[in-house]
């Protein structure tokens, strides 16, 4: 996204990015974010529409029972978005859904797990 300069204004972009997950879809970006497993196809979409940075989860599921998919990144997406010259930044996101969650023990496991897995996917996808 290409921030505008400074203001103590709260326009529509600030208050939608504060209010929606999606934030203001109009404005200008050249970065997502996205729980889908990305195919070549997919990505050579991004990259035409002038997209320049994927975010990716490191691990976990979407949906329940029937609707569940993994949201995970996999090696050949790594392949794959960096092949077309995107670059990648890691999400890592396995809890969260309540406060009691946020502990300093819990942020020490997760950053251990995150970590861990996003040397692991470089491995695999030998980049």
């Amino acid at each position: 996204m290409h921030s505008k300069s400074y203001t103590k204004t709260a326009d529509l972009t600030v208050i939608k990015g504060l209010l929606t997950s999606n934030g203001n879809t109009d404005r200008d970006s050249t970065g997502f974010d996205t729980a889908t497993q990305l195919t070549s196809a997919a990505i050579a979409k991004f990259k035409n529409a002038g997209f320049e940075i994927v975010g990716r989860y490191l691990t976990g599921t979407v949906g329940t029972g029937s609707n569940e998919c993994p949201k995970n990144l996999t090696a050949d997406e790594i392949t794959a978005i960096t092949s077309a010259g995107l670059s990648i930044f890691p999400i890592y996101e396995d809890g969260g859904y309540e406060e009691k969650y946020f502990t300093n023990s819990q942020e020490t496991m997760d950053s251990g797990v995150s970590t861990a897995e996003a040397y692991r996917k470089l491995l695999e996808a030998n980049v």
